[in-house]
């Protein structure tokens, strides 16, 4: 997709608040994602980016198109997902060194429910799970509930 059919896409629905950015790395496509986050940004959507990198990396690698992106993000989530620090704590992220950095003053902490695992179940029977938390326990705790 281009950079214009992902903004398209994103302002064709009026609820839409922005855009959140994330996985693979995102910063390793840098001219794409400086010119996703500036156009957003000129259309007044809201911006959250997911990065494995840490800020101080970020910035200090002088990459203009790094920076150009930092520009127009509001939440850069940053350091990459520990299995060692694996935790649901905090909404969004999935271990303990991931931090929220507020790059702007558009969004606080509290704008941001927490973790939760939506479950449907479809007329058929079948039970599909989406969202973070403890997907095996869940998944245990659901087995005891259904009936074959």
């Amino acid at each position: 997709m281009t950079v214009d059919d992902v903004l398209q896409q994103a302002l064709a629905s009026a609820d839409v608040e922005g855009i959140t950015v994330l996985g693979g790395e995102p910063f390793d496509q840098p001219e794409p994602l400086a010119e996703l986050t500036a156009e957003a940004w000129k259309r007044s959507l809201s911006t959250i980016v997911f990065t494995g990198y840490t800020y101080e990396q970020l910035q200090a690698a002088g990459n203009p198109h790094w920076n150009k992106a930092l520009a127009h993000i509001d939440v850069l989530i940053d350091g990459p997902f520990l299995q060692q620090q694996r935790s649901f704590k905090r909404p969004l992220v999935g271990s303990d060194n991931q931090r929220f950095l507020f790059l702007t003053n558009r969004y606080r902490m509290v704008d941001f429910k927490r973790n939760a695992i939506e479950v449907r179940i479809s007329p058929d029977g079948v039970v599909k799970l989406n969202g973070m938390g403890p997907m095996p326990e869940l998944i245990d705790q659901l087995s005891t509930c259904i009936h074959p």
